[in-house]
């Protein structure tokens, strides 16, 4: 924040949205800017994985997901399990999370299986791939089984134009390594498969929120999931959605 432009004193409140961001250094020097300005934060995922403070003091209201669902500003969810068991016992944690070359690693073996399964369900698919390279792959995948795909990365230059073809019913699926899951609004996402696993509670619902928008002749949100084997990580599942905290989601999923 340039001093010179914007006064220590010029503003009495400070509105960050996206708030679960508010630890970094980027966001603290503009909130600490303004030291007698009251502080709001809005966020749909307040969880840090990292577990950081941050700079607010009090939660002023809670919106859950499971009552926005209920009263019906975003559809319900149904969780499919897919008959796919894949052991991501030997995936290492980094900064918090799981490694991306290592969870490719584990599902590839499985690439052509989930495929198949996604290909058989006739709806708008949105699937997240741990790496680029990964989300090729499924992408040529799920056309050879007939499923009009299409991938879109960081690097690519027509991502709107992929989702507005999307929206039109010209692809069926978009693949994707970690690009759309914040800040993307596609209402008629009906069944997400998320293959980047993750420990954070904060980015699974982010990808899961991707779908749960409201869209004409949309009933519910199908999320399909794989069933994901450790004895020594906790990864994020569909129960991580309604739970509150990791010892419910524990309880829910009876571990």
């Amino acid at each position: 924040v340039s001093q010179s432009r914007y006064h220590a004193e010029r503003f009495g409140l400070v509105i960050v949205d996206e708030c679960h961001r508010a630890a970094a250094a980027g966001h603290l020097n503009i909130i600490n800017h303004f030291p007698n300005a009251y502080k709001l934060g809005m966020t749909a995922t307040p969880d840090r994985q990292d577990q950081k403070q941050l700079p607010f003091d009090k939660i002023l209201h809670e919106y859950r997901l499971t009552q926005a669902i209920k009263e019906k500003y975003l559809c319900p969810i149904q969780a499919e399990l897919l008959p796919i068991r894949i052991d991501v016992s030997q995936v290492k944690v980094k900064m918090g999370d799981f490694q991306e070359n290592d969870i490719d690693a584990a599902i590839l073996p499985y690439l052509h299986k989930i495929a198949h399964e996604i290909s058989t369900r006739k709806e708008k698919h949105l699937v997240f791939l741990p790496l680029i390279k990964t989300s090729k792959l499924m992408t040529d995948l799920l056309n050879s089984y007939g499923l009009k795909t299409v991938h879109i990365d960081g690097m690519s230059n027509n991502v709107d134009e992929v989702i507005r073809q999307y929206e039109s019913g010209e692809y069926d699926c978009i693949c994707n390594a970690m690009l759309l899951n914040e800040g993307v609004d596609i209402p008629c996402v009906s069944c997400i498969t998320n293959l980047r696993i993750t420990k954070s509670r904060a980015a699974y619902s982010q990808i899961v929120g991707r779908g749960t928008r409201l869209c004409d002749g949309k009933e519910r949100l199908l999320l399909l999931d794989c069933l994901f084997h450790s004895k020594r990580h906790q990864i994020c599942c569909p129960a991580s959605l309604a739970s509150g905290t990791e010892a419910v989601e524990q309880y829910m999923t009876g571990k």
